[in-house]
């Protein structure tokens, strides 16, 4: 029992198989391993899903560890193996198989332990592709060559290098690359790499393109006798060196092209080599505090002789000579005033220690006259613009771009009630702090800006204040772009315009409240006229009945009796007669149309009228609904209303040739609405018409600030829909 207990705790896959191979027992860390639970007494020689060699091919049972040792009767050390679990996922495992036998000596089964590698594999694995990686990756160029010189593998930098594709370069030998000088030669003697150590050397190439590297070879065997080199290529270090050689002046040019003043100083303070730029201030200033002596001159004894008069900065300068020359600093900078009675100059000594470690010193004097007067410019410059940000009312900001960092000056706070130190994130605040409606603008605006390469931005729009209402802001920026046209940076001022906007509102609010005055004006004209109309056909309709209508009445009369009188006049006199009635009888109508009464106006019996009217002197049938409330008691309004009735239905009769016309008035909310609809011929109401009825009818109702809607196609009759308050 104190076994099984050890085998099932213990962390390597342990499992027991019969004499025919038929699994008896495992612990939990086999079914780990195998990623299922085998079925005892099922499963042949292996729990796992499947077993793969190396290689990755499945092993055959006469070849499982287990079956092995069960055969040959003793311990079988297999070959690493690879367990399949039924996720398809792969563990790597070392087999160690072991027979069991009884008391009397017979085979009774085997022992299995499988000591998983996963880890192990996984990490050399990791280890070659970074390896192979730094192969790829790396600068210099590295091949391997069979003995013979055959190219059995190069990196990207060795086929960059040679100018070949890699599939190409495989195909060639190391004599295809070497000039025609060396042609039959190898790289190095096979001899020289019998001792294993790396090889160095420097050998021509000629590249695809015919041209010729120099490459530095680092040259040693592998374990399998191919050659491994790592060529570097020094192809232009050969070049500098050959112009090197090429040039015996090359220092002392190098030198006296360089417009600071150099010298070289020994431990004893001695000068014993200068540039003609030190010569030549040597030879024009000689009064600055760090005087410029020649050749054989004793720098030290320059030194103090400044500093016992006085000049600070020359002690200073002796004193970084000293630890630069015993190596207590590695190089010593001082900037120093160095004025002539003409002109202001500061300079840079900068002393350092001499390249071969010899007892001397470099000295350089670099003239920084340019670079400390732009110091003092860029620095007057600030105290402007910090003080034009603490003068100016606008709210100064500075956006980088590249940093997404902008900064404000202390105006926003007294502009919109912010303390931007307390604010994270200024840009995405700033994003937010834009009214809603406003963002999208603003947006597009910069993306305009910065997409056509514009340096002027300006935009008003709505920015939030601290206590949440908005303020309206004029923004102007000037953008800087790098050299490849790309934003980096945007300055801009924000100016407070909501009382400019305030007022121009109040100014629009204004010119519209006159604009809608004058409209009522005129509308309240228009009404005058059409009151002026209905009075002078009220007036008309009345001399016709009146006057007319009794003068014709007389003159009926007198025919008649004059009729009486012979027969043949009688006749005679007949058909004017008939005349002098169809007269009144047209005077009657012409009357009733266009004569109403002055007050109290029944508008429902004058539309009831019009279409009784309607239904005796045409074939069209109608219908009428009328639903208006008791307090719709304007007769101004009544009358216009017949008046619209009557032009639309003296329309439909003209030109609808409609069968069914449908008059609806109803009130609601102190509005009446009225709908005429017919089913004619329609018209297209988008077209020019000659005639004015439509027009008058739109006047009137909008005399009345009504609204005139009309739905018509072709073949689809005509709905006026008019709405009117009262």
């Amino acid at each position: 029992m104190k076994n099984q207990n050890i085998i099932q705790q213990s962390p390597d896959a342990i499992y027991t198989c019969d004499a025919m191979g038929f699994i008896k027992s495992y612990n939990k860390a086999a079914i780990n391993l195998w990623g299922r639970e085998p079925v005892v007494g099922k499963d042949q020689w292996c729990g796992s899903w499947r077993l793969l060699n190396k290689e990755g091919n499945q092993v055959t049972l006469d070849k499982h560890p287990m079956a092995m040792a069960l055969k040959e009767g003793r311990l079988v050390h297999g070959d690493e193996l690879i367990v399949q679990r039924p996720d398809g996922s792969l563990r790597h495992i070392n087999p160690y198989s072991s027979p069991l036998v009884n008391e009397q000596g017979q085979l009774t089964g085997v022992v299995s332990m499988l000591m998983e590698i996963s880890e192990q594999r996984d990490k050399e694995k990791q280890s070659e592709e970074k390896y192979r990686n730094f192969v790829e990756q790396a600068a210099d160029g590295i091949f391997l060559i069979a003995p013979m010189g055959n190219f059995l593998s190069a990196n990207t930098s060795g086929c960059s290098m040679l100018g070949y594709k890699r599939q190409a370069l495989l195909k060639l030998n190391v004599k295809d690359v070497v000039p025609q000088q060396y042609a039959g030669k190898m790289l190095v003697s096979l001899d020289s790499l019998k001792t294993g150590n790396p090889v160095l050397v420097e050998r021509q190439f000629l590249r695809k393109d015919g041209t010729v590297v120099y490459g530095e070879l680092r040259i040693q065997p592998d374990s399998e006798g191919n050659i491994q080199a790592v060529v570097r290529d020094i192809t232009e270090r050969k070049r500098t060196e050959q112009s090197l050689l090429e040039s015996k002046a090359f220092n002392q040019s190098i030198l006296t092209s360089i417009t600071s003043h150099i010298a070289v100083v020994d431990k004893s303070g001695t000068i014993v080599s200068v540039n003609k730029a030190w010569d030549d201030f040597s030879e024009k200033n000689g009064e600055c505090a760090l005087e410029r002596t020649g050749v054989g001159s004793n720098y030290i004894e320059v030194c103090k002789k400044s500093v016992a008069a006085g000049e600070a900065f020359a002690a200073n300068a002796l004193n970084g000579f000293y630890k630069v020359l015993n190596n207590e600093l590695p190089i010593f900078e001082m900037e120093y005033p160095c004025h002539s009675p003409n002109e202001q100059r500061w300079f840079l000594l900068r002393i350092t220690k001499f390249a071969d470690d010899s007892p001397k010193v470099v000295m350089m004097h670099i003239d920084i006259t340019a670079r400390v007067k732009a110091g003092t410019i860029m620095h007057e410059t600030l105290e402007r613009y910090d003080i034009l940000t603490k003068a100016t009312s606008d709210t100064i900001w500075d956006w980088d771009i590249i940093k997404n960092k902008i900064t404000y000056n202390n105006v926003i706070t007294d502009m919109f009630g912010y303390k931007t130190s307390s604010i994270e994130n200024l840009v995405e605040w700033w994003k937010k702090s834009i009214h809603p409606d406003d963002l999208p603008i603003v947006s597009e605006s910069l993306e305009k800006v910065f997409n056509n390469k514009l340096h002027n931005f300006q935009l008003e729009y709505r920015f939030k204040c601290e206590d949440g209402s908005y303020k309206d802001v004029f923004d102007r920026a000037f953008v800087i772009f790098d050299n490849n046209d790309k934003p980096i940076r945007m300055i801009g001022a924000m100016q407070d315009i909501t009382d400019r906007k305030r007022t121009e509102n109040e100014f629009k609010a204004m010119k519209r409240a006159l604009m809608n005055q004058k409209i009522q004006e005129q509308k309240k004209i228009t009404r005058a006229i059409l009151n002026a109309q209905e009075k002078e056909r009220r007036h008309m309709g009345e001399e016709l009945h009146d006057n007319i209508n009794q003068m014709l009445a007389g003159t009926k009369l007198y025919l008649s009796v004059a009729g009486n009188s012979k027969n043949e006049l009688k006749e005679a006199l007949q058909y004017p007669i008939e005349l002098i009635d169809e007269t009144m009888h047209e005077i009657r109508l012409l009357t009733r149309r266009s004569t109403t009464p002055k007050q109290n106006i029944n508008l429902k019996e004058l539309v009831h009228s019009l279409l009784e009217t309607l239904d005796k002197n045409t074939s069209i049938k109608t219908s009428f609904a009328y639903s208006v409330a008791t307090d719709f008691n304007d007769d101004d309004l009544k009358l216009n209303i017949y008046r619209i009735l009557q032009e639309q239905t003296n329309n439909i009769m003209k030109h609808a040739d409609a069968a069914n016309v449908n008059i609806a008035l109803e009130t609601s909310s102190n509005v009446i609405y009225i709908e005429v609809k017919d089913d004619g011929k329609g018209f297209n109401v988008n077209k020019k018409r000659e005639g004015i009825g439509l027009s008058n009818i739109i006047n009137r109702v909008e005399s009345f600030n009504g609204k005139v809607v009309i739905q018509s196609t072709q073949g689809k009759g005509c709905k006026l829909q008019i709405t009117i308050p009262y």
